[in-house]
């Protein structure tokens, strides 16, 4: 094990940057989580260096792993609840070491193997991920925003959890009444993607262009669109493996007037039918996913004993 501990950095929550520091494991626990407001912070330094100052730590003697909301790749990394602009070298310079930087959704499917998720079938005939199997899984997660990854397990046992930007992709409507909203939708973005649709609430001004659809048509229509979206999700990527679903919109969209509508969406004639039938789907609960899945990831890399930096 590393004679560093760990720090976990969590970008992506509203309240401001998380940090918790870790002590190296194979079965790591997070440490207390400290919360440094990024208001008045004029660049990431200075929350880095106000960590340090509040709590006494030194960062040359951390090893930090970076969870952000949005695209980790290339050097030059921008955060996306602020306008700053990291660069992978200045933060090396900062802790004396290479850092890790993955994607927030990337993050909380590690926490998925940790043991610390509670994690519940919605569909399918296998209670629990296998994270042993070789092939494909994804995560999904649904909230403000639409995030995936896709977890990757070779033949030889070794796993990577890749990143992607999913949600972003164009939205195609297959109804009349779909194309009505987004229609209404795209009227103040310049193009219309998954993330805008499957995040719409059921008061959401768009739904005013179908004046005809009351709260349990909405539901239905945002479960039924879940539901293919992760159809889509699982052709493009292959995760045959099962899907994991998390995320404060979930429920709504998977459970009551939505469920058949969404059960409904892997029910359709298509290629590859035998397999999207038989690919189970898991909704997960964990507490301090981000961080926890942070840690879950040092642990297995550092065990591994592995420079490289795959998450």
């Amino acid at each position: 094990m590393s004679e560093r501990h760990w720090l976990i950095i969590d970008t992506s929550a509203s309240e401001g940057i998380r940090f918790s520091k870790v002590a190296p494991s194979d079965r790591p626990q997070l440490g207390p989580v400290h919360t440094v407001a990024t208001e008045g912070q004029p660049t990431f330094t200075d929350v880095l260096q106000t960590y340090a100052r509040q709590t006494g730590e030194s960062l040359s003697n951390l090893e930090p792993l970076l969870c952000i909301a949005g695209a980790a790749s290339g050097e030059m990394i921008s955060l996306v609840r602020s306008n700053w602009t990291i660069t992978r070298g200045g933060l090396s310079s900062l802790f004396g070491c290479r850092v890790r930087v993955i994607n927030d959704v990337v993050a909380r499917a590690w926490g998925v193997q940790s043991g610390l998720a509670r994690v519940n079938s919605l569909r399918g005939s296998k209670p629990q991920p296998d994270f042993k199997s070789p092939g494909r899984m994804a995560m999904l997660f649904v909230g403000g925003g639409v995030g995936a990854a896709i977890v990757d397990i070779d033949r030889e046992g070794y796993q990577r959890v890749l990143e992607t930007e999913s949600g972003h992709m164009d939205f195609a409507a297959t109804t009349e009444r779909e194309l009505k909203v987004a229609d209404a939708v795209k009227s103040t973005h310049s193009h219309v993607s998954w993330e805008q649709m499957l995040t719409l609430t059921r008061d959401d001004p768009a739904w005013n262009a179908c004046p005809e659809m009351r709260d349990l048509e909405r539901d239905k229509a945002m479960g039924e669109m879940l539901g293919r979206y992760i159809t889509n999700l699982i052709h493009a990527h292959g995760a045959w493996n099962g899907v994991m679903l998390t995320g404060p919109r979930v429920a709504s969209m998977t459970g009551g007037a939505a469920k058949i509508a969404f059960d409904g969406a892997f029910t359709h004639r298509r290629q590859f039918q035998r397999l999207m039938m038989q690919t189970p789907v898991w909704t997960v609960d964990q507490a301090e996913s981000v961080l926890n899945g942070g840690a879950a990831l040092m642990a297995v890399r550092s065990k591994e004993g592995t420079t490289r930096l795959a998450a």
